[in-house]
């Protein structure tokens, strides 16, 4: 008898451990834990808590794609453009990176589009009196900057200063707007999806102001890597962004949900490849 058993122990452990091992991968007791950081670096502009909350669901969700925890590092715009610091992406304008080593996997969209890029309108009451008009900028990479921008509005015929007030955070153009609608700026060049959001909130009167489009803005952020990161790891990671239109409609995955409604804070909607049609590549 005690031989019998001898003979089914080893089948019987055998079957245990295929069962264990299988409900384990189903329902899995607990979540495992991550190794390494993958710190994202952010530009400064607002309160660092209030980036912290805005950006922390996303690094955690790239993060697991490379099976990193994600940490939010606020950097000034001078540690970006020096290249002094240790974050391993970066969501910035994508005028700041053009260093060896850096390479951009993603474009941000607009909320509420679908495109890329978002419209620039001139901003103006109408009936204006009082020349020359004073100029807001939304950020200082909106119509190449504020000598740039001044002569380009010249050009096309606006009479305005010789200076230009230039917003301080690049995360929207909502302070230029307030600016405006509290009489600071005569003029303002804004980007239509916040003056359509300014709109909506009744900040501004629409029946009371001249808009006029200037075209098309470059992408809000870039999505960047660092050197700090291989080749394998970004293709996870773009893969990863490109992925979070997809997962956020997906009712079972609340992770991608929080993620898109924490970016829509401040006025990001999502990620879009640096080609129109990737798929398409010969």
């Amino acid at each position: 008898m005690s031989g019998r058993v001898r003979s089914l122990l080893p089948g019987s452990i055998l079957l245990l451990v295929v069962l264990v091992t299988t409900v384990w991968a189903l329902f899995p007791l607990h979540e495992p834990q991550l190794p390494g950081i993958l710190h994202l670096g952010v530009i400064g502009g607002e309160d660092p808590p209030v980036l912290d909350r805005s950006f922390r669901p996303l690094v955690s969700f790239l993060g697991r794609s490379v099976r990193r925890s994600g940490v939010v590092q606020v950097l000034t715009a001078e540690e970006i453009d020096g290249g002094e610091h240790g974050a391993d992406l970066l969501l910035v304008p994508p005028g700041r990176i053009q260093r060896d080593g850096y390479e951009v996997l993603a474009w941000t969209k607009p909320v509420g589009r679908v495109g890329v890029r978002t419209e620039l309108v001139l901003v103006r009451r109408r009936g204006t009196v009082g020349e020359p008009l004073r100029l807001g900028l939304g950020d200082r990479d909106v119509l190449g900057g504020p000598a740039a921008g001044v002569r380009r509005l010249r050009e096309g015929g606006m009479t305005v200063g010789d200076e230009a007030t230039v917003g301080t955070s690049p995360y929207c153009h909502d302070e230029m707007i307030a600016a405006f609608a509290h009489g600071a700026v005569d003029a303002i060049v804004v980007r239509r999806t916040d003056l359509d959001r300014a709109l909506g909130a009744g900040l501004l009167e629409g029946e009371t102001l001249r808009i006029e489009s200037l075209g098309e803005a470059s992408p809000r952020f870039a999505l960047v890597a660092g050197p700090s990161l291989s080749e394998p790891a970004r293709r996870e990671l773009r893969s990863r962004a490109l992925t979070l239109d997809h997962l956020r409609l997906n009712p079972n995955h609340g992770q991608a949900k929080a993620v898109a409604l924490s970016l829509a804070h401040v006025g990001i909607g999502g990620f879009a490849p640096l080609e129109p049609f990737p798929n398409l590549r010969p």
